[in-house]
């Protein structure tokens, strides 16, 4: 199916279940690749190769599905060999539907939430209860941001908590500064401490 020599030990030492599973299955993922996905077969295995766990999954149960839930979405070109679009196949459908409804529960409207995730769509793997609660409540309880502004920059997840979102709040804070979240956390550093010395 095009995989190398050289990769071959990565992948089944990341899924060694590959041994026991059916010839059939395996051939079954790979004509989804081709035929659902519109992979070319260097990009099929340059998928798999990031996110050996595809192999494992059922065509028509689970890639499927997935596929058809994030092209609904508006998420293109998941036939590129990223390990992100990689590891969003990989998720089911229930898994995603669980973002959305966190979304709404935080009160962004149906349609709103299913925006920030086709604008953000790494968000379906970060953890609620780990990272985007936390980030969540920083930004309501803390900053004392809105809603509104998430809704404009939903990026404010993809940022590290303890890293980028806190030691600049606390920058401008001290300075008595307050800016959209857009030029807190894009700027670069050097850009970011220059301005607000």
């Amino acid at each position: 199916m095009g995989f190398s020599d050289s990769q071959l030990p990565r992948l089944s030492f990341l899924n060694p279940q590959i041994f026991l599973s059916d010839v059939a299955d395996i051939a079954a993922v790979f004509a989804f690749m081709s035929d659902d996905l519109a992979a070319s077969p260097q990009e099929a295995v340059a998928l798999i190769h990031r996110c050996p766990d595809l192999l494992l999954g059922s065509a028509d149960h689970c890639l499927r599905p997935t596929l058809a839930f994030l092209r609904n979405l508006g998420i293109k070109n998941l036939n590129s060999p990223t390990s992100l679009n990689a590891h969003l196949l990989n998720l089911r459908v229930g898994k995603l539907q669980e973002k959305i409804r966190f979304l709404e529960s935080l009160g962004l409207s149906r349609e709103e939430a299913r925006r920030v995730c086709a604008r953000l769509p790494a968000i379906f793997g970060y953890s609620v209860e780990n990272n985007l609660m936390p980030k969540f409540e920083f930004l309501t309880d803390v900053m004392g941001r809105t809603i509104e502004e998430l809704k404009g920059f939903p990026q404010y997840f993809a940022f590290s908590l303890e890293k980028r979102i806190l030691p600049r709040h606390l920058h401008l804070k001290e300075r008595g500064v307050r800016v959209p979240l857009q030029r807190m956390l894009l700027w670069s550093d050097q850009r970011f401490y220059a301005k607000w010395k």
